[in-house]
Formats: structure tokens, C-alpha cells, sequence
């Protein structure tokens, strides 16, 4: 699968909704996301993935999505922070 953080223009709009919002509130908190392969929700992983990254915030991310036997993928179990990122 190809990593859509890799993407620049995907990557760009990323940063710029990090300068809109204020996450240092998560800062070494826990975050569970659920749907967390969905739309909106991978979108709210990705931000806090990046945010995580650029300032070592400390945030453990946990995210869940339904499993079916057509949408078994990892969308970031590997993904940022070193592979600390749980999916459910």
C-alpha cells in the first residue's frame, strides 16, 4: 500500500490544518480514535501522526475499524512514531 503521508499535496494540507488547530492538550496523553480507517477519522490519525512527529508530543494512538473480509488492511499500524500506533 502506498503511504498517503509520503503524498505532497496530502502531506501540505496536513500542515496547514496543524496551523489552524491547537493539539498541545494531547500532549503525552492516550488518543482512541474509532473508524479509524474511515474517511474522516484516518484523516484525524494521519493530523495527530504528524503532529506527533513534528513535536515529539507524546501521544499514544490507538485506532479501531471494523473488520470485513473485503477492508482486512493496515492503514498505519506501522505508520509514524516508530511503529507505536495500535489498530483494533
Amino acid at each position: 500500500m502506498n503511504d498517503i503521508l509520503k503524498n505532497e499535496i496530502y502531506h501540505c494540507d496536513i500542515e496547514k490544518t496543524l496551523e489552524q488547530i491547537e493539539l498541545s492538550q494531547l500532549n503525552n496523553c492516550a488518543a482512541l480514535v474509532t473508524g479509524g480507517l474511515g474517511l474522516i477519522c484516518a484523516a484525524v490519525v494521519d493530523l495527530l501522526i504528524v503532529y506527533n512527529e513534528q513535536n515529539n508530543a507524546g501521544i499514544k494512538i490507538y485506532y479501531c475499524k471494523k473488520y470485513t473480509k473485503t477492508s482486512p488492511g493496515k492503514r498505519h499500524d506501522t505508520v509514524g512514531t516508530g511503529g507505536k500506533n495500535k489498530l483494533f
